[in-house]
Parts: structure tokens; sequence; C-alpha cells
């Protein structure tokens, strides 16, 4: 909602009226979880992902306090701090799952050494290999190169746009859109997790 607009004429507006938005209206019509409403979102985020990371819900609550406050800097860095915890979680799960040696011992160096890039880049291309093999089903794989290409991007803003005083180019829309896409992210990159850790030494 907004404060009322004077009018034609000029006359002053009128105290105490609001009008609702347009992105009010898209708010009342719509199911998604939205950054301004806190309570909702984090509702929203636990109906998809049951026994969510304490750390990462933390993050998250972090993230829409600083959103709501349009402290949208210390938003997206506590966004990408919560995504880069996932990845490490995911990361974890993978390497369970991994019975080639010389593939398991290569991400386990990059587990150790937190190289983040690295990671996600060996992360994706063992999941895209599993899915070219037909090892991970349809199912869980469903979507997921999408989301975790989401996850990465609010880590990418996080290190990046956020704290690199050369870029400083954080807007209110794209730490939106990150919110926005979050639990959906979250939730697939869980979905992956459960399964690589049911399936150990298979892939």
């Amino acid at each position: 909602i907004a404060p009322d607009a004077p009018d034609s004429t000029l006359n002053p507006p009128r105290l105490h009226v609001f009008k609702v938005t347009e992105r009010g209206r898209v708010w009342f019509q719509g199911e998604d979880p939205l950054p301004e409403d806190v309570s909702r979102y984090m509702k929203f985020l636990h109906e998809r992902v049951h026994g969510m990371d304490t750390v990462i819900e933390q993050y998250v609550k972090e993230a829409l306090t600083a959103f709501e406050r349009e402290a949208f800097f210390a938003s997206a860095v506590m966004l990408g701090a919560a995504s880069e915890k996932e990845l490490y979680l995911l990361a974890e799960s993978v390497l369970l799952a991994l019975k080639d040696g010389k593939r398991h011992a290569t991400l386990k160096t990059l587990l150790d050494r937190r190289r983040l890039l690295e990671l996600f880049e060996t992360v994706r291309d063992t999941i895209q290999d599993a899915v070219a093999g037909k090892l991970l089903p349809y199912s869980s794989s469903e979507g997921a190169m999408t989301h975790l290409m989401s996850l990465y991007e609010a880590i990418r803003v996080q290190r990046n746009d956020a704290v690199h005083p050369m870029n400083a180019t954080v807007s209110e829309e794209s730490v939106r859109l990150l919110l926005q896409s979050f639990p959906y992210s979250l939730s697939k990159s869980e979905e992956l997790r459960t399964w690589f850790t049911s399936n150990p030494k298979s892939i």
C-alpha cells in the first residue's frame, strides 16, 4: 500500500488514506513467498524443507530482516551465506555417493580447501553425469541444474556485488528475486541430498 497522492487540482493528499499499489495487487493474489512478509515466508520455507539446517535458517531470517529494513547489501550477504552453507552440505552428501576413488579424492580436497567455484562445478558435473548415466532418478534430478545455478548466483552476488567496493551494484529487485527463488532452490538441493545420502557409493 502507499499513501494517498495529491489529486489533479494539486489538493494535498488526504491524511490516513492509503491506496493499493500494483505490487500490492500482485502480492494479494499470489501464493509465492514474499520477503516483506517474514512469517509467511518462513512458514512456506519450512513447509518445503523439513528439518532445515539451523545455520541456514538463521541466515535466511537475517536476510529477510535486512531486506525489510532496506539494507539490501546486508540481505544479499546473508542469503549468499545461506546458499554457500547449503552447497557445502550438498557436496558432502555427493561425496558419500561417489564410488570412484579419484573423483572422491578430488571432491574431498575441494571440500577441505573450501574452493567454492571449483566445488560448485564439480558437484554440478557429477550430478549431470549421474543424470546422463541414468543413475539419478528423474524425480530428484528434474530442474536440479536451474536451482543449483540459483544458489550459486546468490553466492556470486554476495561475494562480488555486495562486498566488493568496486562493484556495489546490489539492487532491491536483484535481492528480491533471489529471496523469492531460494525456497525452491533449497528444496531441490535438499531432495538431492536425501537421495545421495540414502544411496552411498551409487554413482
